[in-house]
């Protein structure tokens, strides 16, 4: 007997060394709880054995940690009740929301604040019946902000549980579904730690009703981004990065480089703050290699295009990646 609990005690050591300490964990069936910190609930619903409810578009659980989050971690939460077809209201709904402000969305993109969102809606689906969702990781404010969008031709289950996992460390971010890793996003520099999560709703974007989120865990630096990906099979879409573009601010002229790692189309192209396309500068079949285009600082017209933020937008047939610039006048 002895001996066999020796046994179970080196195991359980063995699986808290490989999947990282459990920093918080809450089965999110209770209006309340001392495990995972402060919950504030929004035209939700907390079902008893089953999780917190989204019940409408303005729903929304806070939690606010006791304390902020390490720089490296995973947060995983089961989500049931889910599918971003027939569940459809907006073209931007949030399902799960990391964020290093109490705000959320509303002032954190000015600071040097982070996040890491997913979003699902018609704004990622490449036809009817098919929708997939959108990874966004900032990790010090704006002007670091990556994304992409994936899985855009998945079909879903309402009776299926999914598993959504997110990893974070000193140099990535990455998102999982049900084991298998969908993306992985730049995450490097920092500032501020995470320590509010927003499941439905982040204040800006809509949730998507119907969703039941249980059984959140929290696990420490053990268990990150970087040591998931040696243990978990990758499943890597076509994937071009843009880069920074210098000088910036600039005028007239800038140049935005970008990096392709599998052949591909591509098209690299400007838009102001109302989300109007003002420039294209590529739209061409690309093979692996880095690359280059300038702007000019006119629009589709050859106008000069007025002064302020714009964002370059680089978009691949499974990803995309937007970086802010501003020019002066």
């Amino acid at each position: 007997m002895r001996k066999y609990s020796m046994l179970l005690l080196m195991a359980g050591m063995l699986w808290n060394t490989a999947s990282g300490a459990v920093l918080f964990s809450d089965p999110l069936d209770r209006a309340t709880s001392t495990a995972i910190g402060q919950m504030q609930n929004r035209n939700g619903t907390f079902i008893t054995g089953s999780g917190w409810k989204a019940t409408a578009s303005n729903s929304q659980l806070m939690i606010t940690l006791p304390s902020p989050l390490p720089s490296s971690g995973s947060l995983i939460v089961d989500v049931r009740n889910f599918d971003p077809v027939s569940q459809n209201i907006e073209t931007k709904q949030q399902i799960i929301n990391l964020y290093s402000q109490e705000n959320g969305s509303k002032a954190i993109f000015e600071s040097n604040g982070s996040w890491i969102n997913i979003r699902t809606g018609t704004g990622y689906s490449t036809g009817e019946g098919v929708a997939g969702f959108k990874m966004l990781a900032a990790p010090r404010g704006i002007d670091t902000r990556d994304e992409v969008r994936i899985m855009e031709d998945a079909t879903w289950n309402l009776n299926k549980t999914y598993e959504f996992r997110i990893t974070w460390d000193k140099s990535s971010a990455s998102v999982y579904l049900d084991g298998q890793k969908c993306y992985t996003l730049p995450f490097k520099g920092q500032v501020e730690m995470f320590r509010y999560i927003f499941l439905g709703t982040d204040n800006v974007y809509v949730a998507q009703p119907g969703v039941i989120y249980s059984n959140l865990r929290i696990l420490g630096e053990s268990d990150t981004a970087d040591v998931l990906a040696d243990r978990v099979p990758e499943q890597q879409p076509l994937r071009a990065r843009l880069l920074p573009n210098y000088p910036n601010p600039f005028n007239p002229t800038t140049t935005l480089a970008y990096e392709v790692q599998e052949s591909a189309h591509v098209t690299l192209q400007i838009y102001n703050l109302f989300g109007q396309l003002v420039a294209t500068l590529v739209d061409a079949e690309r093979a692996p290699g880095s690359y280059e285009a300038v702007w000019n600082g006119e629009d589709l017209l050859g106008r000069p295009a007025a002064g302020g933020v714009y964002f370059s937008r680089l978009v691949t047939v499974n990803g995309q990646s937007t970086r802010r610039m501003t020019l002066l006048k």
